[in-house]
């Protein structure tokens, strides 16, 4: 949508308030890769690299949602801070009725939590995985069951190409109602982390991929205090490579990783080939995974 003059120095106005906050974000960030170097938790190297990774991600950033603004970009940029809850509804009454109107129906939902903003420490296992594939991470609690789905993607290593659902007490189901074609799953965009985590110890089901059937184990292990210096969702560690997709469930996955130890298996070349160059069982980049976290909604192809 190209804006008149009017609506055009309102969306200016939105977006330097954007790119403050976000510079803001970003240095509390900054400040808490050097704390942890002061602490010792990250050791010269290991922080140099960390604070250069972020700072060089956070430009890339900035040049390509802020730079050479013109036309439809104001627009563009706006939807997209609303996107990121940069700024919510309530920063839009200074448009034209005509381009509210059009902006409104890029606010997500505001979310609503009786907690205190608290943080919920997680953490997720492959079930039936030996040794153990798994992940310890850290999310905000007012974050929707969509989003913590989006969030296990990205710390697991899946591409989100498959349905998915939550499953607690047994018998209660949180996922999508319409691609599930289920009147018994509460709709995950509309579940809040707090209104099932309220208390440590809890654990519930996520199956991903009903075919091959990933079932993991998610234990509620802290609730926490919002550390002010640290950018949610945070992976702590964890071990093991993630199974490749659509390699047949547990029982394939393993098959195929005896298979390929054995070169004189009748199947070794084209389970070799299939895996592709590069896959290593025993590989996990915590690096990598916290790069992907900045943008774990990256993974929604719809952009939900």
């Amino acid at each position: 949508m190209i804006l008149s003059k009017i609506d055009k120095k309102v969306a200016k106005q939105l977006i330097d308030l954007g790119l403050q906050k976000e510079i803001s974000y970003a240095l509390q960030h900054f400040y808490g890769i050097m704390n942890n170097w002061k602490n010792g938790s990250l050791d010269d190297k290991a922080a140099y690299l960390e604070l250069y990774d972020s700072i060089t991600d956070f430009d890339n950033h900035v040049a390509s949602r802020y730079d050479g603004l013109t036309g439809s970009r104001y627009f563009n940029v706006v939807v997209q801070l609303l996107y990121d809850r940069i700024i919510s509804k309530s920063n839009l009454s200074e448009f034209s009725p005509e381009v509210r109107k059009e902006l409104e129906r890029y606010v997500k939902p505001e979310i609503v939590s009786q907690s205190d903003g608290k943080i919920l420490q997680f953490k997720i296992i492959l079930n039936g995985s030996k040794p153990l594939i798994w992940r310890r991470f850290q999310v905000e609690d007012s974050m929707s069951f969509y989003d913590l789905h989006l969030v296990i993607q990205n710390v697991m290593g899946w591409m989100n190409s498959h349905l998915y659902e939550f499953i607690y007490e047994k018998n209660n189901f949180i996922g999508n109602p319409e691609l599930l074609e289920r009147d018994d799953v509460a709709n995950d965009k509309e579940t809040i982390l707090s209104a099932i985590f309220d208390k440590t110890g809890i654990n519930i089901i996520y199956e991903y991929d009903f075919g091959d059937s990933w079932t993991h184990k998610l234990v509620l292990e802290k609730i926490l205090e919002k550390n002010p210096s640290q950018f949610y969702p945070y992976c702590m560690e964890g071990e093991m490579n993630c199974p490749p997709e659509d390699s047949g469930g547990i029982a394939g996955y393993y098959f195929m990783m005896e298979t390929i130890k054995n070169k004189n298996h009748p199947e070794y070349n084209e389970i070799k080939t299939w895996l592709g160059r590069g896959y290593d069982m025993g590989k996990f980049d915590l690096k990598l995974i916290n790069k992907f976290l900045k943008n774990y909604r990256d993974i929604d192809p719809d952009g939900n």
